[in-house]
């Protein structure tokens, strides 16, 4: 089964290569890696132009393009969509190929974000997203997808058309499990998937205010089947 991992990147010069480097200590080694650098004005080709990673640039902003070229850049059997600023841990490849081989009825898997608070509300906020709400949704609709953090075979994608374009960030993950599952492809949300990511976004836009958006995609999507029509800002 060939892998493929793609990471799309806008203006994330200062997080990319944390992001590459724990790739490339994974085993086994993804067969390729591709970092669509999404109109960055800064130093993310740069600075993501190393051994064993191809850059492409995408000039279509939002990450839904991103993702769609890089799913049409790669040939993986499997891809691996990853954001730029989260770090994989010791053994996340080798688990997720160990499951995708011995389940061969799996077609999409996602796994949780592990942030960093400092506080002990947000820490508290966190653990009940990931460890209660996250896993009893999709337990319940097996269509929960977390777009910086999935793997999904290329027949997956290529039977519902890839990714939607025209939405450009929040709710386009949603948009995608939700058509996975509808075509007979339910996605597993699985715990030991989980990736190091950070909290800029948070400190940046203010807690609340950061998990409110995520809270009115979600709701948008999965009560009245459309995305809230919200832009993000770029927090860099």
């Amino acid at each position: 089964m060939k892998i493929s991992i793609v990471i799309p990147a806008y203006n994330e010069e200062r997080c990319i290569g944390e992001c590459l480097e724990s790739i490339l200590k994974q085993y086994p080694s993804p067969d390729e890696i591709v970092v669509v650098d999404n109109a960055s004005t800064d130093q993310t080709s740069i600075k993501a132009s190393i051994k064993g990673v191809r850059v492409v640039r995408e000039l279509e902003k939002g990450t839904s393009a991103a993702r769609q070229r890089g799913f049409k850049e790669t040939s993986g059997d499997l891809i691996v969509f990853v954001d730029a600023d989260c770090q994989l841990p010791e053994g996340w490849i080798q688990h997720v190929t160990e499951q995708f081989t011995l389940h061969p009825e799996l077609q999409c898997a996602t796994g949780p974000y592990r942030w960093h608070f400092s506080s002990g509300t947000r820490r508290l906020f966190s653990w009940i997203t990931w460890s209660i709400i996250i896993p009893l949704q999709a337990a319940l609709f097996g269509n929960f997808l977390n777009g910086g953090n999935f793997a999904v075979r290329r027949q997956a994608l290529i039977a519902i058309g890839g990714f939607d374009t025209t939405i450009r960030f929040y709710g386009d993950d949603i948009d995608t499990g939700r058509k996975l599952a509808k075509s007979g492809r339910r996605v597993l949300y699985d715990k030991k998937m989980a990736v190091i990511t950070s909290t800029r976004r948070f400190d940046s836009e203010g807690f609340w205010k950061t998990a409110s958006h995520y809270s009115s995609a979600l709701i948008s999507r999965y009560v009245f089947g459309r995305t809230t029509g919200m832009d993000s800002k770029a927090v860099r």
